[in-house]
C-alpha cells in the first residue's frame, strides 16, 4: 500500500490554487510574485520565468490524499499527487465541453453524465433517426450527424464526392467517454433497388481515422439512402480470459490458477501451482523423491493466456499476463490477509485490507506502537513482536535475541508492497554518553515466523560484543524510524 495520509478537509481547504480554487494536489506548485501559490494545471509557459517552484510543500504534500476537483460533481476518489493527473483525465465526473463544440460553438460544460442529456436536449436536431439520412449525390456538402448507442455518444461525418461516387466518411466517440472505447460498425448505401455496405471500426475522438467507399455501382439516381449501424462494442483482446484453458492450470490442491513456475503430480498426474509444491512434496511419496516435476509445456501455454486476479471474488477486475498478475496479486488492496498476530497469539482473523487497522487497533491494542523510542526485555530464543505505523501503512517489527548472542530486528510491509520502504534501529546508550549503534535495512514482505530470520528477508542484527555496553541486563533500549 502507498504511504499516504488522510487529512481533514478543514484543513485542505487552506491548500488551494489562488487562480482556479482547485486542490494544490497537481504537481508542479509554484509560487508567483505575490506569494502565492498555482498548481499545474494554471501555470502557462509564458509564465515560467516569473515563478518558482515549491519544492518543500511538494515534499510534503506527496504523502497527502486529496479529494478529486471534481468532488463537487459526485467523484469521491481520494488521491495522492502522484495520481492526480491520470485520473482527473479520465474521471467519469470530469467536467467537459459540448461533445460538439467544435460543429457548432455551442459553449455549455458540465460533468460527463450529464453531457449525453445535454446533446438529447439541445442539438436534437442532429441524431440521425433510426440510423438513416437522405444523401444527395449531387453535392459534396460535408454533414455531420450523431449517433447514440446504449450510454455512448458517436459523432458520424460523411463527404461525398460527385466527381468520383467516393464517399469519405469517419465516425468516432465524444469526449463523453472516461477512457477509450471502440464499436464495430456498418455503413450502408442504397439508391433505388442497388446496395452497398461497409464494415469498419469506430475510433476515439482525438484518434479519427478515414474510410473511404466506392458508389460508382450504386449511384443511378440523384438521391439514395445512407443508414448506419452500431454492431457491438469491440472487445480489448488483453481483457479476454478463456476460462476453458484456465480449468487446465487449476491447482488440485488449492484449486486457483496455477502461473508459471507451474508443476505437476506424477502418481495423481494433476496440475500443481509453485505455493503448493513445497507441502505437496513433502506428503507425496512420489514427487518427494523428484528434485522438480516442472511441466514446461504447461508454463508456455501459461503465457499466451490472460489470468483474472485471484481476488476477483473481493470485487477486483484486473486481469493480465501470468508475469504482471503476479506482480498485481503482491499488492492488490482487495486480497484476503491474515492478521499478522497469528503465528503470535493465535488470532484467526482474516479479512480485507481495508478492515485489517481496525481489527489490530481493536483485538492487537497493548502491541501497537505509537512512540519510536522502546524499551525491550530480550531474552534468548524469545520473540517480540510490535505493530507500527507509519502514515497509512502498517509495519510488523520483530525482535529476538539468539543464543549465540545475536540482537535482531527484522520489519516486514503489512499488506500490498508497493513501495520501497526502509527502517533503521538506533541504539540508545542508557548512560547518555553521547554514543549510538545504528543500522538500516530494507523492509521485507510479511514472512511466516519460522522464516524471518533467514536470508533475504530484511533482518539486520548487532553482535553481543557490540551492543554489551548499550545493554541494561536483559533490557535493551532503541529507536525506530521507518522512511521510503
Amino acid at each position: 500500500m502507498e504511504v499516504a495520509i488522510v487529512t481533514p478537509s478543514s484543513s485542505l481547504d487552506k491548500l488551494k490554487c489562488s487562480s482556479c480554487s482547485s486542490y494544490l494536489s497537481y504537481f508542479p506548485i509554484r509560487v508567483c510574485a505575490n506569494n502565492q501559490n498555482i498548481c499545474g494545471r494554471c501555470v502557462s509557459p509564458a509564465e515560467e520565468d516569473s515563478v518558482f517552484q515549491n519544492i518543500a510543500f511538494e515534499t510534503l504534500s506527496q504523502f497527502l490524499k486529496f479529494p478529486c476537483r471534481y468532488a463537487n460533481e459526485g467523484c469521491a476518489e481520494q488521491l495522492q499527487p502522484n495520481k492526480v493527473p491520470e485520473h482527473e483525465e479520465t474521471c467519469p465526473f470530469k467536467i467537459i465541453s459540448c461533445p460538439v463544440k467544435k460543429l457548432n460553438k455551442c459553449k455549455w460544460t458540465g460533468p460527463r453524465p450529464t453531457s449525453l442529456h445535454h446533446c438529447e436536449t439541445e442539438h436534437r436536431k442532429m441524431f440521425l433517426t433510426e440510423g438513416s439520412t437522405a444523401m444527395d449525390f449531387s453535392s459534396d456538402k460535408q454533414s455531420h450527424h450523431l449517433i447514440k448507442f446504449e450510454n455512448s455518444l458517436l459523432i458520424f461525418a460523411k463527404t461525398f464526392n460527385p466527381l468520383n461516387k467516393i464517399i469519405q466518411f469517419e465516425m468516432y466517440t465524444t469526449e463523453l467517454e472516461a477512457a477509450p472505447i471502440q464499436f464495430s460498425a456498418q455503413v450502408s448505401v442504397q439508391c433505388d433497388e442497388t446496395s452497398l455496405s461497409h464494415d469498419f471500426v469506430t475510433t476515439n475522438f482525438d484518434e479519427i481515422s478515414l474510410n473511404e467507399l466506392k458508389l460508382d455501382s450504386v449511384v443511378t439516381a440523384k438521391t439514395g439512402t445512407l443508414k448506419v449501424t452500431i454492431l457491438e462494442a469491440v472487445v480489448d483482446p488483453s481483457r479476454v480470459i478463456n476460462l476453458e484453458m484456465l480449468a487446465v492450470l487449476k491447482c488440485f490442491r488449492c484449486s486457483g490458477y496455477a502461473v508459471p513456475p507451474i508443476y505437476y503430480c506424477i502418481t495423481n498426474s494433476q496440475t500443481l501451482c509453485s505455493d503448493c509444491k513445497p507441502t505437496h512434496q513433502r506428503a507425496c511419496n512420489t514427487c518427494s523423491r523428484n528434485n522438480s516435476n516442472r511441466n514446461f509445456n504447461l508454463d508456455r501455454m501459461a503465457e499466451k493466456l490472460n489470468y483474472p486476479c485471484k481476488y476477483q471474488a473481493n470485487g477486483c477486475a484486473f486481469i493480465s499476463s501470468p508475469s504482471e498478475i503476479k506482480k498485481h496479486q503482491l499488492v492488490c488492496e482487495l486480497g484476503d490477509f491474515e492478521c499478522p498476530m497469528n503465528e503470535f497469539d493465535g488470532c484467526a482473523w482474516t479479512g480485507l485490507l481495508q478492515d485489517l487497522e481496525e481489527h489490530v487497533g481493536k483485538c492487537h491494542e497493548p502491541v501497537v506502537t505509537s512512540s519510536s523510542n522502546l524499551t525491550k526485555q530480550l531474552l534468548p530464543g524469545q520473540m517480540n513482536c510490535d505493530i507500527f505505523k507509519f502514515s497509512s501503512q502498517l509495519f510488523r517489527m520483530v525482535c529476538l535475541k539468539t543464543s549465540e548472542g545475536k540482537h535482531m530486528w527484522s520489519m516486514q510491509v503489512i499488506g500490498p508492497f508497493k513501495e520501497e520502504y526502509r527502517y533503521e534501529i538506533e541504539i540508545v546508550d542508557p548512560k547518555e554518553r553521547g554514543r549510538r549503534l545504528l543500522i538500516r535495512q530494507q523492509c521485507g514482505l510479511l514472512t511466516k515466523k519460522e522464516d524471518l530470520f533467514k536470508n533475504g528477508n530484511g533482518f539486520c542484527y548487532f553482535l553481543n560484543d557490540q551492543i554489551g555496553e548499550f545493554a541494561s541486563g536483559h533490557d535493551i533500549g532503541f529507536k525506530v524510524h521507518i522512511f521510503v
